[in-house]
């Protein structure tokens, strides 16, 4: 039943951010997500090698399968897109041949 929980508050987490990304794209609003997705994908990583650290199966390394991929790849795109609205980017100069 924990582990149920804490999924489910996982995902409410990630449906109210993307709502606040929609009105208020900010910086720490995005660094909020990226920190939050990395925890997800880490939590991930850590269950299929070691196992998660609690739930029902704790110390039991899951196995791979289609859809973790998929919700995987997801969170990856998901923070790769926060974080091209964090890092700063160069802008085009006079004289540097970037128009």
């Amino acid at each position: 039943m924990p582990a149920g929980v804490f999924f489910a508050s996982l995902a409410l987490f990630q449906l109210l951010w993307a709502r606040l990304i929609l009105s208020r794209t900010t910086t720490p609003v995005l660094a909020v997500g990226i920190v939050f997705n990395i925890g997800a994908i880490a939590l991930w990583a850590l269950s299929r090698t070691a196992g998660a650290p609690f739930g029902p199966n704790a110390g039991e390394a899951e196995l791979v399968q289609a859809a973790d991929l998929c919700a995987l790849l997801l969170q990856i795109y998901v923070v790769m897109g926060a974080s091209w609205g964090v890092v700063p980017r160069p802008t085009g100069r006079a004289g540097t041949g970037v128009l």
